[in-house]
């Protein structure tokens, strides 16, 4: 880890002295094999005030090296990559001789004299000790030496615990004598009174400081005994001679680890599992790839662990958590921590074929507790980037210029003063109202920044096409980059295969970070074998393989504990724990269920709000699943009472998406419809109902070129009289039609106006080529009771227009007749559409109606469970299938079974005559029943032949007179039967072809049937004698 550590390398006979010294030690305590050790002894304990005062005082001298330390606004670093890289020889011999009385003594308490620092440089020499202890044969694995192991462990985890906090002692150096102050010390020393001094205001209690600004959660899983330790399988309450190898080179580590580093909190290596029983920390990762298609990358795994957990903040924010929970044990009861959460979560991205490391480290508080209300929700940022995604029209750079306005310049410029001074107190104003709502809005200051300990999950490339290594956090699922501010900075980092100390700087955060795991000046890695599974870089040397000098002697990482991870349908369906969970953002708030947990089908409800504290609600947005309406998602705006709806496609009005008014029940009140026009027979894309009482409709690829129709439409007048129902009147209908595409000459009409109310009919058509004016024509329609609408007749004062060629001969009267009559027509069928189009309004709202009052699930083919009918004909599908299994089974029974039973004879019993009888008889039987197959396929044969020669002589008779249908019928008569005649021929045949080679093997099976052969009767007999 340091210089001194490299300055010597242990010998082959020095790591056998050890391994032997390893296997002679006497264990310091009697334990029960069925008895873990008692590491456990504060879980659950509450802290006396002195108790208290204690463990802020501990925390205070304490300033890890990858923790950043702030010091007047500033991060300041920590000294651990500068003891790695920098130290000078005297400071690193300093280091190596000069351990602490306390220190000394618990090394030389736990381990052999052979363990000096050396050996847990690179873990090498310590795992070769261990090695050499499982290949000499001499390790013992009777069940009360492993208890005595783990007893020993736990105590060896103590000593160290205590053996770190004792950092405050004076240098001295080889004579016991002070020495002069290196800038280590220094830079320690002034690192641990900015620590005090920072922490003065947090001695009442950590866990009160991490209350601040969010609320107190309840326990997570591993904070509560969930099961006796007999409900566990083995795995959880022993360890195997792996195990104890592994924890025993860990202890070796930690030990030495403490020793070079005192100023840095001790790695979690062996934290204790749901039984209390201490694991390797890289064991609780258990590679799982989920049977479901979201589990195969890591966005779908992210979300998954995201939603399937209820997320539990550490009770003592700056300390890693002692016991940590299983994740079988978490999937179960879907609650955890941080680490547990991590552990998860890389066992899932491992199991899916993603190079994924547990992170420890440190986070900002908002990151530790989950508390996102500073946090804009992606939905809204979805939201936006959609309105901003819709791009403006471009401007015409062929337009007029306006005319010059002649006006005074000098009025002009007053003006343009009085509005400008208007805008800036404006501007002033706002600038004021921002200024306030963020210092309302400010998140408090945090007294333990850069202490919260949080883990993450790391993703690095190589696997999955990674080209870029990122960061996960694991309580929301998101993706966020190694340079993330949110992250202050990392101790260690694990997978299923080594254990990684970060050895680097963390002056800035994670932002400088190097993630070369093979980089030994950046990472310390604790077992030599797994490290050299993975290819070096080519800058990295190769001196570690010079120092390996047998292989199978060096410690590998046992394969997890963990059970099998498993997620049921059922449970993967509901997604979210008790069906439904809630966040908070940045002045919204994301409700999600469970599918088909809500009678309403809702999935989702996204509710925004005016301001921080969310009490003034803007708009509300539900999304659905599964509904029978096809109702995909509705938006309220509360301000304006506005609703959108959207549908999928399916419905049979092909209705898309629905906006109303909130009490818009009226058909007249202002609405929007879009409709999937392609299911529409008119093409219909848009229906829009003005207040003003216009109907504005919309097509796409029409085939009369009609892009528009908009409509008119007049109040009621009241009459005296009885109350009838009545139409509103029509006043105008104007239509829009596009250009003729072939380009033949005929570019057809443009814009169309039907004056209902003045009887006049406006005619634009499109331009010609090369024309910049279009040609029109206006009708005045004639009245209804006038006769001479009936006649080819029409006054020059009825039909008016405009030619765009002055030589062009005006057309004839007949003409313009027939073209007003065309018009009259389309005129027609006009207000026939709008009249079709009010009643389908109506329709709709009602529908809608008796939609929302009888709300209607939709089950799909796959989810049979949750749908009654589909569940009762699988279960009838069953029973057939098992009826069919047991008459094939009775189809294949004992063929002299029905001819022993005539006999009233046991097998024993069976004379040779009996035998013979037997066998005659079966054969003869099995003969008749081929005759009798045989006769009956002749004589349906012979029925069928007969029956088409009497039709045929029918037809021959009466062919004159049939009638095309009885002539078809006959004709199809005559194809079935002959195809009758020829699959009854084809049976027949094979039949014939088949009857001797069954008679044959019938005939060997009852000569080889010892019943027959009297085999039986024969070994009887000898037995008996």
């Amino acid at each position: 880890m340091g210089d001194a550590a490299d300055s010597a390398q242990p010998t082959v006979e020095g790591v056998e002295s050890e391994t032997k010294a390893l296997d002679t030690a006497e264990p310091t305590a009697d334990v029960s094999p069925d008895q873990p050790p008692d590491m456990d002894a504060s879980v659950g304990h509450a802290p006396t005030p002195a108790e208290e005062q204690d463990s802020v005082a501990r925390v205070s001298s304490e300033v890890p090296s990858a923790k950043p330390v702030v010091s007047d606004g500033q991060v300041v670093p920590s000294e651990m990559a500068e003891a790695a890289d920098d130290e000078p020889p005297e400071m690193a011999e300093a280091t190596a001789n000069d351990e602490p009385p306390e220190v000394a003594e618990a090394t030389d308490k736990d381990e052999p004299p052979a363990a000096d620092a050396d050996a847990v440089n690179g873990g090498g020499n310590g795992e070769a000790a261990d090695g050499g202890t499982a290949g000499d044969g001499d390790g013992r694995s009777g069940e009360g030496e492993d208890g005595g192991e783990d007893e020993r462990v736990g105590e060896d985890l103590d000593q160290e615990s205590e053996g770190a906090n004792e950092v405050d002692k004076t240098p001295t150096d080889e004579h016991g004598s002070p020495r002069k102050e290196s800038i280590r010390d220094r830079l320690r020393r002034e690192g641990r009174g900015r620590a005090r001094s920072e922490n003065e205001d947090a001695a009442p209690d950590l866990r009160d400081l991490d209350t601040i600004g969010g609320d107190v959660k309840t326990p997570s899983a591993s904070d509560i005994h969930i099961f006796a330790r007999e409900d566990y399988p083995p795995s959880y309450t022993s360890n195997t001679p792996k195990e104890v190898q592994l924890i025993q080179h860990t202890q070796r580590f930690l030990a030495q680890y403490t020793h070079l580093y005192p100023d840095r909190k001790p790695p979690c290596l062996n934290p204790l599992n749901d039984c209390r029983l201490p694991k390797c920390a890289s064991t609780f990762i258990r590679p799982t790839l989920l049977p479901y298609i979201d589990c195969y990358d890591w966005q779908g795994c992210a979300k998954f662990v995201a939603d399937h957990l209820d997320y539990r903040p550490l009770q003592q924010p700056t300390e890693a958590p002692e016991i940590k929970i299983s994740p079988a044990t978490v999937l179960r009861y879907q609650t955890g921590n941080c680490f547990e959460y991590s552990t998860l979560l890389c066992s899932l991205l491992t199991g899916a074929g993603y190079r994924a490391y547990v992170v420890s480290g440190y986070a900002v508080r908002s990151v530790c507790q989950k508390d996102m209300v500073r946090v804009v929700c992606p939905e809204m940022t979805h939201v936006e980037e959609e309105a901003t995604s819709e791009e403006a029209a471009p401007e015409n750079k062929y337009q007029l210029k306006p005319p010059k306005e002649l006006v005074s310049k000098y009025e002009a410029m007053m003006e343009e003063r009085v509005r400008e001074a208007a805008r800036k107190l404006e501007q002033e104003r706002l600038e004021e109202e921002i200024r306030q709502m963020n210092e309302h809005e400010k998140e408090p200051p945090d007294p333990l920044f850069g202490m919260r300990v949080h883990a993450w999950v790391l993703v690095m490339p190589g696997d999955r096409d990674i080209t870029e290594p990122f960061f996960i956090e694991p309580s929301t699922g998101v993706g966020k980059g190694i340079r993330s501010p949110d992250y202050l900075g990392i101790e260690s980092l694990w997978n299923h295969r080594n254990y990684w100390i970060n050895l680097q700087y963390c002056i800035n955060g994670v932002r400088d970070l190097e993630y070369d795991l093979f980089n030994p000046i950046h990472w310390e890695f604790l077992l030599l074998r797994d490290a050299m599974r993975t290819p070096h870089p080519d800058e990295v040397e190769t001196d570690l393989e010079e120092a390996v000098l047998d292989a199978d002697r060096l410690l590998e990482m046992p394969f997890s504990w963990v059970e099998r991870l498993q997620v049921s349908k059922a449970r993967y369906d509901e997604r979210f724990p008790c069906g439904k969970k809630v966040t908070n953002f940045y002045r919204s708030k994301v409700e999600e269920f469970s599918p088909y947990s809500m009678k309403d089908g809702v999935v989702k409800r996204l509710t925004m709000y005016e301001d921080f504290g969310c009490e003034t609600v803007v708009s509300v947005k539900e999304t659905y699943l599964h509904r029978a309406d096809h109702l995909v998602s509705r938006e309220i705006t509360q301000e304006t009472g506005w609703v959108e709806e959207r549908f999928s496609a399916g419905r049979e009005d092909a209705l898309k998406e629905h906006q109303y008014a909130v009490l818009g029940n009226n058909p007249e009140d202002r609405r929007v419809m879009q409709y999937y026009h392609k299911a529409r027979k008119d093409c219909m894309a848009t229906r829009t109902v003005t207040e003003g009482g216009v109907i504005q409709e919309d097509f796409i690829e029409r085939d009369d070129k009609l892009y528009r129709r908009e409509t008119l439409v007049g109040s009621i007048q009241k009459k005296f009289g009885p109350a009838c129902a009545t139409r509103k009147p029509i006043i105008s209908i104007t239509e829009r039609m596009h250009r003729n595409p072939r380009g033949d000459g005929d570019d057809g009409v443009s814009l169309r106006t039907f004056d209902i109310a003045d009887a006049k009919i406006s005619v634009v058509f499109h331009a010609c080529r090369g024309k910049i004016t279009a040609e029109r024509r206006e009708f005045s329609k004639p009245h209804p009771d006038d006769k001479a609408r009936l006649v080819p007749i029409l006054e020059e004062a009825a039909a008016s227009g405009f030619s765009t060629d002055p030589e062009e001969v005006p057309p004839r009267m007949l003409d313009l007749y027939y073209m007003m009559k065309a018009q009259m027509e389309d005129e027609e069928r006009s207000v026939a559409a709008v009249r079709e189009a009010e009643d389908e309004i109506i329709e709709l709202l009602n529908a809608r109606l008796q939609e929302e009052a009888a709300l209607d699930m939709e089950y799909s083919l796959f989810d049979s469970d949750l749908q009654p009918q589909i569940r009762t004909d699988r279960k009838d599908l069953e029973a057939f299938l098992a009826a069919q299994s047991t008459r094939l089974v009775e189809k294949n029974k004992d063929p002299l079974g029905p001819f022993l039973a005539r006999l009233n004879a046991t097998e024993a019993e069976l004379t040779t005559a009996n035998r013979f009888q037997l066998r005659d008889e079966c054969m003869q039987s099995f003969r008749q029943r081929l005759v009798d197959k045989a006769n009956r396929l002749q004589k349906q044969f012979e029925e069928e032949t007969e029956a088409l020669q009497s039709r045929q002589r029918w037809y021959q008779q009466n062919y004159v007179g049939l009638t095309d249908e009885e002539e078809e019928r006959y004709l199809t008569f005559c194809h079935d039967t002959m195809f009758r005649l020829h699959v009854l021929e084809l049976l027949l045949e094979r039949h014939k072809q088949m009857a001797p080679v069954k008679h044959q093997a019938l005939e060997m099976k009852l000569r080889s049937d010892p019943r027959i052969s009297g085999d039986v009767i024969k070994e009887e007999g000898e037995g008996g004698s």
